[in-house]
């Protein structure tokens, strides 16, 4: 059987996005009406909105889960300030 990860693989034909799945993305999550992928590294979703790949990855799950599943992008894991960046103010309004 396989994987959520190599469903989604399969129906994909473009070699760039191919590459930046297989490279960038940690893990595909699906349940009843939505698929999510976790994406390691903000820039991967830039480069995806920037060359317009979203359209193409959502018809790409709706061809490999079904019709009615939507598609969600999210960062796998935020940045976590430590404690001694957060002492540190990062702007400063002077009015």
């Amino acid at each position: 059987m396989l994987s959520i990860k190599e469903r989604l693989l399969d129906n994909i034909k473009e070699k760039d996005i191919c590459e930046l799945i297989v490279d960038h993305v940690e893990d595909i999550s699906l349940n009843e009406n939505v698929a999510t992928l976790l994406i390691d590294k903000r820039y991967v979703i830039n480069i995806l909105q920037a060359h317009k790949y979203i359209e193409v990855i959502v018809n790409w799950v709706k061809k490999a889960f079904g019709e009615n599943v939507a598609t969600t992008l999210r960062l796998a894991h935020p940045h976590h300030w430590h404690e001694r960046e957060m002492l540190v103010p990062h702007a400063i309004f002077y009015g």
